[in-house]
């Protein structure tokens, strides 16, 4: 019995991944504007296409870094320009939060600034989007999980008012500073752990706890 549990949790979080992994790739390909040609053999396609398939597929990785290696070269005028709208737009995109693009925003009365992440809404997406909304809404009041204050949809989109945490990623504070001291780490660990704790006890399971994953309210 405790065998054949542990392949149902396995296969039930395999699941959860695909569909998570798929969710990604149609943002990429919504974002790289390739739906016009999602069924056609890349055998077939103009060079320019190809070239953004191959961004697409570097993409769909969710790399760290992202390095380009003369990326418009052989293309012709139409092509380098839409090769370099890409770009452009992938620079703020990753910047502001991958493949859901995060801005700041401010409350007009209180003046309060807040993160107001923006997904673009698609039959991939939704069952996704309102599983993390209604998710939020249950652990948001932990201390050690960023608090969803609000959300919003409109015909294309998916907003989602989280609180701002402004002392950017774990992952980044030790590039930065280096290995923490060992009163440090036990720090970080302990909220890490009561936060986790928190979300098994509603029966939650957060499955990518990494440093980069991890943020900080202050440096």
């Amino acid at each position: 019995l405790d065998v054949e549990d542990g392949r149902g949790r396995a296969d039930r979080g395999a699941r959860a991944e695909e569909v998570r992994n798929r969710a990604a790739v149609e943002e990429v390909i919504d974002f790289l504007e390739l739906e016009r040609v999602r069924k056609t053999p890349v055998g077939i396609l103009p060079y320019g296409l190809l070239k953004r398939i191959e961004l697409g597929r570097a993409l769909c990785m969710q790399p760290k870094i992202l390095l380009l290696d003369e990326p418009a070269a052989g293309l012709n005028q139409e092509e380098t320009e839409d090769m370099a709208r890409c770009i452009l737009d992938l620079k703020e995109k990753l910047g502001a939060g991958a493949f859901g693009t995060v801005f700041k925003a401010t409350h007009k009365k209180t003046g309060k600034v807040y993160a107001v992440k923006v997904m673009r809404r698609r039959r991939s997406t939704e069952e996704i989007v309102r599983r993390e909304v209604a998710m939020l809404q249950r652990v948001g009041l932990h201390i050690g999980v960023a608090e969803l204050v609000d959300h919003f949809e409109s015909d294309d989109n998916f907003y989602l008012v989280m609180e701002l945490v402004t002392g950017g990623e774990l992952f980044d504070a030790l590039i930065d500073n280096g290995a923490f001291s060992e009163q440090q780490a036990a720090d970080v660990i302990r909220q890490v752990a009561d936060a986790a704790a928190f979300l098994h006890a509603q029966g939650l399971c957060h499955a990518d706890i990494k440093p980069e994953n991890l943020l900080l309210t202050e440096r």
